[in-house]
Order: C-alpha cells, then sequence, then structure tokens
C-alpha cells in the first residue's frame, strides 16, 4: 500500500472510532462494514512499533487528537510530531497484512 492509501483508511478508521460507540450498535442489526475490518488490520500492525509511534497512532487516530494538540500537550515540536507520524505511517506500511 502507498502512503496516500494509508492516510486515506486512518481517515475512515479514525471516523470510526470518534463513532465506535454508536456504529457497535449499528452493527449488531446489520453486518459489519469494511471499516470494522481496516480498525482491527491497523491496531495490530501498530503493535510492534516504537511506544512513542504506538502512543501517537492511539492519540490522533483512537482519541481523534490533531498533530497539533498532540505537539502541545507532549511538548514537542510541531515538526517533530509530523516526523513521528511520517514513521508511523512507514511502520504500518511495512507492518499491515491484508
Amino acid at each position: 500500500m502507498t502512503l496516500d492509501e494509508i492516510r486515506k483508511e486512518l481517515k475512515e478508521v479514525r471516523y470510526y472510532y470518534a463513532n465506535r460507540e454508536r456504529l457497535c450498535k449499528l452493527f449488531k442489526e446489520f453486518e459489519y462494514n469494511s471499516v470494522y475490518e481496516k480498525a482491527k488490520k491497523y491496531e495490530y500492525a501498530i503493535k510492534t512499533a516504537p511506544i512513542m509511534l504506538y502512543d501517537l497512532f492511539f492519540e490522533t487516530i483512537l482519541f481523534g487528537k490533531t498533530q497539533d494538540a498532540v505537539s502541545k500537550e507532549w511538548h514537542y515540536t510541531i515538526e517533530h510530531v509530523n516526523r513521528l507520524n511520517k514513521k508511523m505511517l512507514i511502520h504500518l506500511q511495512n507492518n499491515i497484512t491484508d
């Protein structure tokens, strides 16, 4: 997968997490949407990441924070968080199994 494809899927996964409670109720009534499998795929791929990349994944994807918000919370420059995000995307690219 390309990094752009990963970014696109992560937007869907982020939406899923932001609306997880409501969507899980919907999934009980109807079949799971493919976003559920995408979320699990990325959760599995991030497990082997260095801890900062793992933490960044959950802050930005699961909790829906922006990179700017994370940089302020972690007391890092936005440029550093951008570099960590790029490393996270590369880690995901190298560890995703379809």
